[in-house]
């Protein structure tokens, strides 16, 4: 009889102990929620976490750095969190604990946008979302979205500023970016758009110092296998935060064969209005102005040509990174008049920002 007695004062005692160390670990309001939010082949980047109640509000947010980590203050720990990435299926689960180890499952279906043709009109004008910082996109039906205007402007058909590859800062100074000849080139960058003043390079092509796939280009025979912009070098990232940053080569030949190029002149401005070809989305454009580009101190092309950094590096010269390259359609002699197409790091060249 004494020993059940004991067995079940052991078991109480057990039990007890179980109920009472969950209880401590069960998240409260104010505590830090963090975790990592990961695929098959490693951490995503730009994957937004939400807290959300039960009515779909989002009370608490964060997005994944590019080692798939975030964190966010819990609001509610009656909330759960959802984790949304376009091409994975959404994962909805109660917030049990303060740590997340979040495995996304790749899904085509569900890269399918959702506010498509079957919503009203509105949906083809530019929109916002908490995650954008303010800056508007156009849903095109594409893999991203794309912002309104270039880094530097505050419409679609000012020009913005002019960034090296893999740079975050222009080198003149602010309000500067299309005076030509450039007198107000920041003290450290007189010399302009060259190998010298390139963050990336120890005054000549063949010293580079980062994202270098040849020994012959790097400095002292440096290669690091990097051919993508890391966030702390994706000037639209730097520049305007949140979840936008700088398209890939992939999302830009995207945006050059699912959609309609235009040449056409707006408010003065050549440009091209680049018109989506998805069904259902046919009514929704964005226009990239002629902007020209910035190679040593020179100012070429404005209002005739235009480049558009991407954060690829060009695989077969390192020296060289992807862009879209457009020039006057009118012009004759000109067998392609919009192509993707490798350029010279040190130029500067306009960003145009995407989003997940």
């Amino acid at each position: 009889m004494k020993k059940n007695i004991v067995c079940i004062t052991l078991c109480l005692l057990f039990q007890a102990t179980v109920i009472s160390a969950f209880a401590q670990s069960k998240p409260k309001a104010g505590d830090i929620i963090s975790g990592v939010v990961s695929d098959n082949e490693g951490p995503l980047m730009s994957v937004i976490v939400m807290e959300k109640n039960d009515k779909g509000r989002v009370m608490s947010q964060s997005v994944t750095d590019n080692n798939g980590a975030f964190s966010f203050k819990l609001v509610n720990p009656d909330n759960r969190i959802t984790v949304s990435y376009k091409g994975y299926l959404t994962v909805d689960m109660p917030i049990s604990k303060t740590y997340f180890d979040i495995k996304l499952k790749y899904d085509p279906e569900s890269g399918k946008i959702t506010d498509g043709p079957d919503q009203n009109a509105q949906n083809a004008l530019p929109r916002q979302n908490p995650s954008n910082m303010g800056h508007e996109y156009v849903n095109l039906g594409l893999s991203v979205m794309w912002a309104t205007c270039n880094i530097g402007a505050s419409t679609p058909q000012e020009y913005g500023d002019y960034f090296a590859w893999g740079e975050t800062v222009p080198h003149y100074e602010s309000g500067y970016a299309q005076e030509e000849p450039q007198t107000h080139w920041k003290s450290d960058m007189s010399g302009g758009y060259w190998w010298s003043t390139y963050k990336w390079s120890k005054e000549t092509n063949s010293t580079l110092t980062k994202y270098c796939n040849d020994s012959n280009s790097g400095n002292e025979g440096l290669t690091d296998k990097m051919t993508k912009l890391v966030p702390g070098d994706d000037a639209a990232n730097v520049q305007w935060g949140g979840t936008w940053r700088m398209p890939t080569k992939s999302e830009i030949e995207e945006l050059f064969n699912q959609c309609t190029w235009t040449w056409t002149k707006e408010n003065g401005i050549y440009g091209y209005r680049i018109t989506s070809k998805i069904s259902g989305y046919t009514d929704r454009s964005i226009f990239l102005p002629a902007t020209g580009i910035r190679g040593g101190k020179s100012l070429n092309g404005l209002n005739s040509d235009g480049m558009y950094w991407s954060s690829s590096l060009d695989t077969d010269n390192t020296l060289m990174a992807w862009c879209i390259y457009f020039v006057d359609a009118d012009l004759e002699n000109i067998d392609d008049d919009v192509s993707v197409a490798p350029f010279s790091r040190h130029n500067g060249q306009t960003i145009r920002p995407v989003c997940p």
